[in-house]
Protein backbone atom coordinates (compact mmCIF):
# COMPACT_ATOMS: atom_id res chain seq x y z
CA UNK A 1 0.00 0.00 0.00
CA UNK A 2 1.79 3.10 -1.19
CA UNK A 3 -0.66 5.94 -0.64
CA UNK A 4 -3.77 6.06 1.51
CA UNK A 5 -4.63 9.65 0.70
CA UNK A 6 -6.62 9.78 -2.56
CA UNK A 7 -6.40 13.58 -2.61
CA UNK A 8 -2.61 13.65 -2.67
CA UNK A 9 -1.38 15.20 -5.90
CA UNK A 10 0.82 12.45 -7.26
CA UNK A 11 0.46 9.26 -9.24
CA UNK A 12 0.96 6.78 -6.43
CA UNK A 13 -1.69 4.12 -6.41
CA UNK A 14 -3.85 3.91 -3.29
CA UNK A 15 -4.15 0.14 -3.80
CA UNK A 16 -1.60 -2.51 -4.63
CA UNK A 17 -0.90 -2.90 -8.32
CA UNK A 18 -2.69 -6.12 -9.12
CA UNK A 19 -3.41 -7.92 -12.37
CA UNK A 20 -0.76 -5.99 -14.26
CA UNK A 21 -0.33 -6.81 -17.95
CA UNK A 22 2.75 -4.98 -19.26
CA UNK A 23 3.42 -3.70 -22.74
CA UNK A 24 5.71 -1.52 -24.76
CA UNK A 25 5.36 1.02 -27.55
CA UNK A 26 7.51 3.40 -29.53
CA UNK A 27 6.63 7.01 -30.37
CA UNK A 28 4.68 7.35 -33.59
CA UNK A 29 7.28 9.58 -35.13
CA UNK A 30 5.35 9.95 -38.36
CA UNK A 31 2.33 11.37 -36.52
CA UNK A 32 4.53 13.56 -34.29
CA UNK A 33 6.52 15.01 -37.21
CA UNK A 34 3.33 15.46 -39.19
CA UNK A 35 1.81 17.37 -36.25
CA UNK A 36 4.85 19.63 -36.13
CA UNK A 37 4.65 20.25 -39.86
CA UNK A 38 0.92 20.97 -39.65
CA UNK A 39 1.54 23.63 -37.02
CA UNK A 40 4.04 25.33 -39.32
CA UNK A 41 1.67 25.29 -42.30
CA UNK A 42 -0.58 28.38 -42.18
CA UNK A 43 -3.11 26.68 -44.46
CA UNK A 44 -3.57 23.77 -42.01
CA UNK A 45 -2.79 25.14 -38.54
CA UNK A 46 -6.30 26.53 -37.94
CA UNK A 47 -7.76 23.05 -38.51
CA UNK A 48 -5.40 21.28 -36.11
CA UNK A 49 -5.18 20.83 -32.37
CA UNK A 50 -2.84 23.63 -31.23
CA UNK A 51 0.71 23.32 -29.93
CA UNK A 52 2.11 20.99 -32.55
CA UNK A 53 5.26 23.07 -33.18
CA UNK A 54 6.59 22.72 -29.62
CA UNK A 55 8.51 19.53 -28.90
CA UNK A 56 7.55 19.56 -25.22
CA UNK A 57 3.91 19.08 -26.22
CA UNK A 58 4.83 15.67 -27.65
CA UNK A 59 6.67 14.38 -24.57
CA UNK A 60 5.48 10.99 -23.30
CA UNK A 61 5.45 10.89 -19.50
CA UNK A 62 4.32 8.46 -16.75
CA UNK A 63 0.60 8.55 -16.10
CA UNK A 64 -0.28 9.57 -19.66
CA UNK A 65 -2.71 7.52 -21.69
CA UNK A 66 -1.07 6.19 -24.83
CA UNK A 67 -3.02 5.93 -28.07
CA UNK A 68 -2.22 4.22 -31.33
CA UNK A 69 -3.70 4.47 -34.78
CA UNK A 70 -5.67 1.41 -35.74
CA UNK A 71 -3.91 -0.96 -38.13
CA UNK A 72 -0.62 1.00 -37.86
CA UNK A 73 2.44 -0.93 -36.66
CA UNK A 74 6.23 -0.66 -36.77
CA UNK A 75 7.15 -3.49 -39.13
CA UNK A 76 10.87 -2.77 -38.90
CA UNK A 77 10.92 -4.48 -35.52
CA UNK A 78 12.19 -8.04 -35.34
CA UNK A 79 9.59 -10.77 -35.30
CA UNK A 80 8.12 -11.23 -31.83
CA UNK A 81 9.17 -7.80 -30.61
CA UNK A 82 6.54 -5.21 -29.57
CA UNK A 83 5.80 -3.11 -32.61
CA UNK A 84 3.07 -0.73 -31.45
CA UNK A 85 3.58 2.97 -32.09
CA UNK A 86 1.70 5.60 -30.14
CA UNK A 87 1.26 9.16 -28.93
CA UNK A 88 -0.11 10.76 -25.77
CA UNK A 89 -0.75 14.23 -27.19
CA UNK A 90 -3.07 15.54 -29.88
CA UNK A 91 -0.87 18.56 -30.60
CA UNK A 92 -0.82 19.29 -34.31
CA UNK A 93 -3.21 16.50 -35.31
CA UNK A 94 -5.33 17.56 -38.26
CA UNK A 95 -9.06 17.70 -37.52
CA UNK A 96 -10.97 19.83 -40.03
CA UNK A 97 -14.37 21.08 -38.96
CA UNK A 98 -15.88 19.60 -42.13
CA UNK A 99 -15.15 16.06 -40.91
CA UNK A 100 -16.94 14.27 -38.10
CA UNK A 101 -15.43 14.06 -34.64
CA UNK A 102 -16.34 10.38 -34.49
CA UNK A 103 -14.27 9.53 -37.57
CA UNK A 104 -11.20 11.00 -35.85
CA UNK A 105 -11.73 9.14 -32.57
CA UNK A 106 -12.64 5.86 -34.22
CA UNK A 107 -9.27 5.84 -35.97
CA UNK A 108 -7.43 5.42 -32.62
CA UNK A 109 -7.36 2.84 -29.84
CA UNK A 110 -6.18 3.00 -26.23
CA UNK A 111 -2.87 1.18 -25.74
CA UNK A 112 -2.45 1.62 -21.99
CA UNK A 113 -0.94 3.86 -19.32
CA UNK A 114 2.63 5.07 -19.71
CA UNK A 115 5.01 4.11 -16.86
CA UNK A 116 8.38 5.28 -18.25
CA UNK A 117 9.15 8.64 -19.82
CA UNK A 118 10.10 9.09 -23.46
CA UNK A 119 10.83 12.70 -24.26
CA UNK A 120 10.79 14.42 -27.61
CA UNK A 121 12.19 17.60 -26.04
CA UNK A 122 15.61 17.45 -24.37
CA UNK A 123 15.89 13.66 -24.24
CA UNK A 124 17.57 12.38 -21.07
CA UNK A 125 17.51 15.95 -19.72
CA UNK A 126 20.34 17.04 -21.99
CA UNK A 127 19.63 19.23 -25.04
CA UNK A 128 22.77 17.90 -26.71
CA UNK A 129 21.87 14.23 -26.28
CA UNK A 130 19.95 12.03 -28.66
CA UNK A 131 17.15 9.75 -27.60
CA UNK A 132 18.03 6.10 -28.22
CA UNK A 133 14.40 5.58 -29.24
CA UNK A 134 14.03 2.52 -27.09
CA UNK A 135 10.34 3.30 -26.64
CA UNK A 136 8.35 3.39 -23.43
CA UNK A 137 6.75 0.87 -21.11
CA UNK A 138 3.00 0.55 -20.67
CA UNK A 139 0.54 -0.99 -18.30
CA UNK A 140 -2.13 -2.46 -20.55
CA UNK A 141 -4.30 -3.84 -17.78
CA UNK A 142 -4.37 -3.82 -13.98
CA UNK A 143 -4.71 -1.31 -11.16
CA UNK A 144 -2.88 1.96 -11.76
CA UNK A 145 -3.31 5.71 -11.26
CA UNK A 146 -3.85 8.30 -13.94
CA UNK A 147 -4.79 11.99 -13.93
CA UNK A 148 -8.43 12.96 -14.13
CA UNK A 149 -7.93 15.53 -16.88
CA UNK A 150 -11.58 15.59 -17.87
CA UNK A 151 -14.36 18.02 -16.94
CA UNK A 152 -16.19 15.74 -14.47
CA UNK A 153 -15.41 14.12 -11.13
CA UNK A 154 -15.26 10.33 -10.80
CA UNK A 155 -16.80 8.17 -8.10
CA UNK A 156 -15.96 4.59 -7.10
CA UNK A 157 -17.32 2.01 -9.50
CA UNK A 158 -17.91 4.34 -12.45
CA UNK A 159 -16.78 3.17 -15.86
CA UNK A 160 -13.96 5.31 -17.25
CA UNK A 161 -13.95 6.16 -20.95
CA UNK A 162 -11.90 8.53 -23.08
CA UNK A 163 -12.61 11.19 -25.66
CA UNK A 164 -10.77 13.67 -27.84
CA UNK A 165 -11.48 17.25 -26.67
CA UNK A 166 -14.03 19.12 -28.81
CA UNK A 167 -11.70 21.31 -30.84
CA UNK A 168 -14.41 23.61 -32.18
CA UNK A 169 -16.32 24.17 -28.94
CA UNK A 170 -15.86 27.74 -27.79
CA UNK A 171 -13.49 28.10 -24.84
CA UNK A 172 -12.41 24.45 -24.70
CA UNK A 173 -8.70 25.33 -24.76
CA UNK A 174 -8.93 27.67 -21.78
CA UNK A 175 -10.96 25.10 -19.85
CA UNK A 176 -8.29 22.48 -20.41
CA UNK A 177 -5.58 24.83 -19.20
CA UNK A 178 -7.53 25.46 -16.00
CA UNK A 179 -7.63 21.70 -15.37
CA UNK A 180 -3.91 21.15 -16.03
CA UNK A 181 -1.85 20.04 -13.03
CA UNK A 182 1.56 21.27 -12.06
CA UNK A 183 4.19 19.81 -14.35
CA UNK A 184 1.83 19.39 -17.28
CA UNK A 185 2.81 21.56 -20.28
CA UNK A 186 0.03 24.15 -20.57
CA UNK A 187 -0.17 23.74 -24.35
CA UNK A 188 -0.24 19.96 -24.44
CA UNK A 189 -3.70 18.88 -25.54
CA UNK A 190 -4.35 15.29 -24.47
CA UNK A 191 -7.32 12.96 -24.76
CA UNK A 192 -9.58 13.34 -21.74
CA UNK A 193 -11.14 10.77 -19.44
CA UNK A 194 -14.87 11.05 -18.76
CA UNK A 195 -17.46 8.84 -17.04
CA UNK A 196 -19.08 6.41 -19.49
CA UNK A 197 -22.64 7.47 -20.25
CA UNK A 198 -24.88 4.65 -21.47
CA UNK A 199 -27.52 7.05 -22.78
CA UNK A 200 -25.51 9.68 -24.63
CA UNK A 201 -24.80 8.93 -28.29
CA UNK A 202 -24.79 12.57 -29.37
CA UNK A 203 -21.39 12.42 -31.04
CA UNK A 204 -22.25 9.23 -32.93
CA UNK A 205 -25.54 10.72 -34.13
CA UNK A 206 -23.73 13.86 -35.27
CA UNK A 207 -21.36 11.62 -37.22
CA UNK A 208 -24.35 9.97 -38.91
CA UNK A 209 -25.89 13.37 -39.71
CA UNK A 210 -22.54 14.48 -41.12
CA UNK A 211 -22.47 11.39 -43.33
CA UNK A 212 -25.82 12.30 -44.86
CA UNK A 213 -24.19 15.29 -46.57
CA UNK A 214 -20.99 13.56 -47.68
CA UNK A 215 -20.37 11.37 -50.70
CA UNK A 216 -19.04 7.83 -50.41
CA UNK A 217 -15.62 9.11 -51.46
CA UNK A 218 -15.46 11.09 -48.21
CA UNK A 219 -17.06 8.47 -45.98
CA UNK A 220 -20.67 9.48 -46.42
CA UNK A 221 -23.85 8.09 -47.93
CA UNK A 222 -25.33 11.02 -49.85
CA UNK A 223 -24.74 9.32 -53.22
CA UNK A 224 -25.27 5.74 -52.02
CA UNK A 225 -27.86 3.87 -54.02
CA UNK A 226 -30.25 1.83 -51.86
CA UNK A 227 -29.10 -1.42 -53.46
CA UNK A 228 -25.45 -0.59 -52.72
CA UNK A 229 -26.10 -0.96 -49.03
CA UNK A 230 -26.70 -4.67 -49.66
CA UNK A 231 -24.42 -5.34 -52.63
CA UNK A 232 -22.62 -3.04 -55.02
CA UNK A 233 -23.76 -4.86 -58.15
CA UNK A 234 -26.31 -7.17 -56.62
CA UNK A 235 -25.12 -10.52 -57.89
CA UNK A 236 -22.60 -12.44 -55.77
CA UNK A 237 -21.61 -12.51 -52.12
CA UNK A 238 -18.06 -11.53 -53.08
CA UNK A 239 -19.45 -8.20 -54.24
CA UNK A 240 -21.07 -7.42 -50.89
CA UNK A 241 -19.66 -4.11 -49.60
CA UNK A 242 -17.82 -3.69 -46.32
CA UNK A 243 -18.58 -0.37 -44.67
CA UNK A 244 -17.21 1.23 -41.55
CA UNK A 245 -19.42 1.43 -38.47
CA UNK A 246 -19.81 5.16 -39.07
CA UNK A 247 -21.01 4.67 -42.65
CA UNK A 248 -23.42 1.96 -41.56
CA UNK A 249 -24.77 4.27 -38.85
CA UNK A 250 -25.30 7.05 -41.42
CA UNK A 251 -26.98 4.67 -43.87
CA UNK A 252 -29.17 3.31 -41.07
CA UNK A 253 -30.25 6.86 -40.21
CA UNK A 254 -30.94 7.58 -43.87
CA UNK A 255 -32.97 4.49 -44.69
CA UNK A 256 -34.44 4.04 -41.21
CA UNK A 257 -35.90 7.53 -41.48
CA UNK A 258 -37.16 6.75 -44.98
CA UNK A 259 -38.87 3.59 -43.71
CA UNK A 260 -40.58 5.53 -40.92
CA UNK A 261 -41.71 8.42 -43.13
CA UNK A 262 -42.92 6.25 -46.01
CA UNK A 263 -44.58 3.78 -43.66
CA UNK A 264 -46.41 6.64 -41.95
CA UNK A 265 -47.51 8.10 -45.29
CA UNK A 266 -48.81 4.71 -46.38
CA UNK A 267 -50.78 4.24 -43.17
CA UNK A 268 -52.19 7.78 -43.09
CA UNK A 269 -53.22 7.57 -46.73
CA UNK A 270 -54.90 4.19 -46.26
CA UNK A 271 -56.74 5.41 -43.16
CA UNK A 272 -57.97 8.49 -45.00
CA UNK A 273 -56.20 11.05 -42.85
CA UNK A 274 -54.20 12.60 -45.70
CA UNK A 275 -54.10 12.88 -49.48
CA UNK A 276 -50.65 12.71 -51.07
CA UNK A 277 -49.82 15.14 -53.87
CA UNK A 278 -46.70 13.65 -55.44
CA UNK A 279 -45.99 16.44 -57.91
CA UNK A 280 -46.62 19.79 -56.26
CA UNK A 281 -45.44 21.64 -59.39
CA UNK A 282 -48.51 20.74 -61.45
CA UNK A 283 -51.40 23.13 -61.87
CA UNK A 284 -53.93 20.89 -60.14
CA UNK A 285 -52.22 21.29 -56.80
CA UNK A 286 -54.00 19.74 -53.83
CA UNK A 287 -55.53 22.29 -51.49
CA UNK A 288 -53.00 23.22 -48.83
CA UNK A 289 -49.90 22.30 -50.80
CA UNK A 290 -47.11 24.86 -50.88
CA UNK A 291 -48.22 26.70 -47.75
CA UNK A 292 -45.85 28.45 -45.36
CA UNK A 293 -44.06 26.95 -42.40
CA UNK A 294 -46.54 28.22 -39.82
CA UNK A 295 -49.56 26.82 -41.65
CA UNK A 296 -47.81 23.49 -42.25
CA UNK A 297 -46.77 23.28 -38.60
CA UNK A 298 -50.33 24.03 -37.48
CA UNK A 299 -51.60 21.22 -39.70
CA UNK A 300 -49.02 18.86 -38.21
CA UNK A 301 -50.10 19.84 -34.69
CA UNK A 302 -53.71 19.14 -35.58
CA UNK A 303 -52.67 15.74 -36.99
CA UNK A 304 -50.75 14.95 -33.79
CA UNK A 305 -53.92 15.59 -31.80
CA UNK A 306 -55.95 13.45 -34.19
CA UNK A 307 -53.53 10.55 -33.82
CA UNK A 308 -53.01 10.97 -30.09
CA UNK A 309 -49.21 11.30 -30.37
CA UNK A 310 -48.77 13.09 -27.04
CA UNK A 311 -51.89 12.04 -25.13
CA UNK A 312 -52.29 8.29 -25.10
CA UNK A 313 -55.81 6.94 -24.61
CA UNK A 314 -56.33 5.05 -21.37
CA UNK A 315 -58.11 1.85 -20.53
CA UNK A 316 -57.02 -0.14 -23.57
CA UNK A 317 -58.87 2.01 -26.10
CA UNK A 318 -57.30 1.96 -29.58
CA UNK A 319 -54.83 4.73 -30.25
CA UNK A 320 -54.26 5.77 -33.89
CA UNK A 321 -50.60 6.60 -33.32
CA UNK A 322 -49.91 3.21 -31.73
CA UNK A 323 -51.74 1.57 -34.62
CA UNK A 324 -49.60 3.48 -37.09
CA UNK A 325 -46.45 2.23 -35.37
CA UNK A 326 -47.45 -1.41 -34.98
CA UNK A 327 -49.79 -1.91 -37.94
CA UNK A 328 -48.16 0.53 -40.33
CA UNK A 329 -44.53 1.53 -39.95
CA UNK A 330 -43.15 -1.58 -38.24
CA UNK A 331 -45.85 -4.10 -39.14
CA UNK A 332 -43.48 -6.41 -41.01
CA UNK A 333 -40.85 -6.24 -38.25
CA UNK A 334 -43.49 -7.39 -35.78
CA UNK A 335 -44.95 -10.05 -38.06
CA UNK A 336 -44.02 -13.71 -37.55
CA UNK A 337 -45.94 -15.16 -40.47
CA UNK A 338 -43.96 -13.66 -43.30
CA UNK A 339 -40.20 -13.79 -44.02
CA UNK A 340 -38.30 -10.54 -43.93
CA UNK A 341 -36.53 -11.06 -47.25
CA UNK A 342 -39.45 -11.53 -49.64
CA UNK A 343 -37.86 -10.24 -52.82
CA UNK A 344 -34.34 -11.67 -52.70
CA UNK A 345 -31.16 -9.71 -53.39
CA UNK A 346 -31.46 -6.14 -54.59
CA UNK A 347 -29.49 -4.78 -57.51
CA UNK A 348 -29.34 -1.49 -59.33
CA UNK A 349 -31.97 -2.54 -61.87
CA UNK A 350 -34.52 -3.47 -59.21
CA UNK A 351 -37.85 -1.72 -59.60
CA UNK A 352 -38.97 1.02 -57.24
CA UNK A 353 -41.69 -1.32 -55.97
CA UNK A 354 -39.11 -4.00 -55.08
CA UNK A 355 -36.95 -1.46 -53.30
CA UNK A 356 -39.92 -0.12 -51.39
CA UNK A 357 -40.93 -3.61 -50.29
CA UNK A 358 -37.39 -4.30 -49.11
CA UNK A 359 -37.26 -1.03 -47.22
CA UNK A 360 -40.59 -1.62 -45.52
CA UNK A 361 -39.63 -5.12 -44.44
CA UNK A 362 -36.31 -3.94 -43.00
CA UNK A 363 -37.33 -0.65 -41.37
CA UNK A 364 -36.76 -1.93 -37.85
CA UNK A 365 -33.45 -3.43 -38.92
CA UNK A 366 -32.17 -0.05 -40.06
CA UNK A 367 -33.35 1.67 -36.91
CA UNK A 368 -31.63 -1.02 -34.84
CA UNK A 369 -28.43 -0.71 -36.86
CA UNK A 370 -28.33 2.99 -36.04
CA UNK A 371 -28.10 2.28 -32.32
CA UNK A 372 -25.78 -0.72 -32.75
CA UNK A 373 -23.21 1.26 -34.72
CA UNK A 374 -23.28 4.01 -32.13
CA UNK A 375 -22.97 1.49 -29.29
CA UNK A 376 -19.85 -0.09 -30.79
CA UNK A 377 -18.25 3.33 -31.15
CA UNK A 378 -19.09 4.20 -27.53
CA UNK A 379 -17.95 0.96 -25.93
CA UNK A 380 -14.66 0.98 -27.84
CA UNK A 381 -13.74 4.06 -25.76
CA UNK A 382 -14.01 2.26 -22.41
CA UNK A 383 -10.71 2.29 -20.51
CA UNK A 384 -11.61 0.66 -17.19
CA UNK A 385 -13.37 1.27 -13.90
CA UNK A 386 -12.80 3.89 -11.22
CA UNK A 387 -11.53 2.56 -7.88
CA UNK A 388 -12.06 5.74 -5.88
CA UNK A 389 -13.20 9.34 -5.87
CA UNK A 390 -11.22 11.79 -8.00
CA UNK A 391 -11.96 15.47 -8.38
CA UNK A 392 -11.11 17.34 -11.56
CA UNK A 393 -7.30 17.30 -12.09
CA UNK A 394 -6.93 14.85 -9.19
CA UNK A 395 -5.27 11.42 -9.13
CA UNK A 396 -7.68 8.79 -10.41
CA UNK A 397 -7.01 5.16 -9.44
CA UNK A 398 -8.54 2.83 -11.99
CA UNK A 399 -8.79 -0.83 -12.88
CA UNK A 400 -7.47 -0.56 -16.43
CA UNK A 401 -9.03 -3.07 -18.78
CA UNK A 402 -10.74 -6.09 -17.20
CA UNK A 403 -14.03 -4.30 -17.92
CA UNK A 404 -16.89 -5.39 -20.11
CA UNK A 405 -19.93 -3.33 -21.05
Amino acid sequence: MSDWNPMQQNLNNPVSRLGIVPGKAQPDWYLIRQGQANADDPTLAAECYPGGAKEINHDIMPGDLSFGRKCIRNHSQAAGEPNEVGVVSLAGIWHPETESHRSLEDGFYLQGVVVTECRVSDPMGNPGATDPDSGYALVKAGTISIINNGPQAFYPGQIVSWRFPPLYDEGYFDQMRQRARGGTPPGQIKPEVIPFDYTDSTMQLKGALWGLNQTQEFGGVSDMDFSEFFSRDGHGLEEAPTYSAEVETAAALKYGTAAIVLGALEYLTKSGHITINVDATTKDVTVGAGVGDDVAAAAAVAMSKKLGVFDMTKGGAPNPFADMLTKGIFKWDLSHDKPKNVIGRLHKTSSAEDRYTKLRHLGGHFVGSLSHGAWHSKTSKVAGRSLGYAAISDTLPIMLGHTTV
